[in-house]
């Protein structure tokens, strides 16, 4: 911005400034850096086995395969395994915009009433 000929549009080289420094505050938020792709990918690695593994404990446990008190231990021993990556998620994700909230809680209700006829 040193040039000449921004003398005579300061208040235009001024909103050029301004842009480019909004744009740099808010660069770390819109695109991730590799680090945070990376942990997105292993979140999404752990809850695909985590789900899995609930899932199957419940399945066992409708079918009469396991006891309930086995059920309940297996249940707590597949939960621990949830403070593994908590640390993760917290460095991960920060903020959680409403709009998105919103709408998983609806995918989710959907979801649910669809499967489970609730």
């Amino acid at each position: 911005m040193g040039w000449g000929f921004w003398d005579k549009i300061p208040l235009i080289a001024c909103g050029i400034i301004a842009l480019i420094s909004i744009l740099r505050l808010l660069q770390p938020h819109l695109i991730m850096n590799e680090k945070q792709l990376k942990n997105l990918d292993d979140i999404q690695k752990f809850y695909s086995d985590y789900f899995n593994q609930l899932e199957k404990l419940w399945f066992d446990f409708e079918n009469n395969r396991i006891e309930e008190e086995q059920a309940t231990k297996l249940f707590f021993k597949v939960k621990k395994l949830e403070s593994d990556i908590n640390p993760i998620i917290l460095e991960t994700i920060r903020s959680k915009p409403k709009y998105i909230l919103k709408k998983a809680k609806l995918y989710s209700d959907t979801y649910f009433k669809q499967v489970f006829n609730t």
